[in-house]
């Protein structure tokens, strides 16, 4: 079993009538979080954002980073907790990869099951699971590695260049 770096629970209060809902932002992991809903009749869509802009070092450079998340819905049946729906997925999130949409149900039946005082109640947890950075610092060691392994390349290339000009046959490393 996986340990959890660090988890937060939106808990949404949503009107089926409206056409969507974003919730709070919390911070997890150093990265803020957010849940949407939307009604894409005849499905409620769900949807989990990471804002990636927010992992800045001290001296304002963005930081490479992923992470593992397990996201984890509840659609809370009013009367019956036997009834919840519930959907669990393991996803991996980083600057590139930052909104994941999950299809959560039956918009009419959520309008008609799941409905109390006009509001459904969805409690979201997001568990990150593994989170991973590159300081600049590393980043200032693979740009330096990157340019010595360019450098012997360029080498390579000319003397390619000379045997191919020269017709003659070239000496490989």
């Amino acid at each position: 079993m996986t340990s959890v770096f660090e988890e937060q629970t939106f808990t949404l209060q949503w009107a089926p009538s409206a056409s969507s809902y974003i919730s709070d932002t919390k911070t997890i992991a150093g990265v803020p979080w957010s849940i949407g809903l939307q009604n894409l009749a005849p499905v409620l869509s769900a949807t989990v954002y990471c804002k990636p802009e927010a992992r800045n070092d001290p001296n304002g450079y963005k930081i490479p980073w992923t992470c593992k998340a397990k996201i984890e819905l509840i659609l809370e049946h009013p009367y019956k907790h036997d009834l919840n729906i519930k959907q669990t997925v393991d996803m991996i999130f980083s600057p590139e990869r930052s909104t994941y949409n999950l299809a959560f149900g039956d918009i009419t039946d959520v309008k008609n099951d799941y409905t109390i005082d006009g509001k459904v109640k969805i409690e979201t947890t997001i568990s990150v699971k593994k989170f991973r950075y590159i300081t600049v610092s590393k980043l200032e060691e693979e740009v330096e590695q990157l340019t010595l392994e360019m450098a012997s390349l360029k080498k390579e290339i000319e003397m390619i260049k000379k045997a191919i000009l020269h017709k003659q046959p070239m000496e490989m490393k």
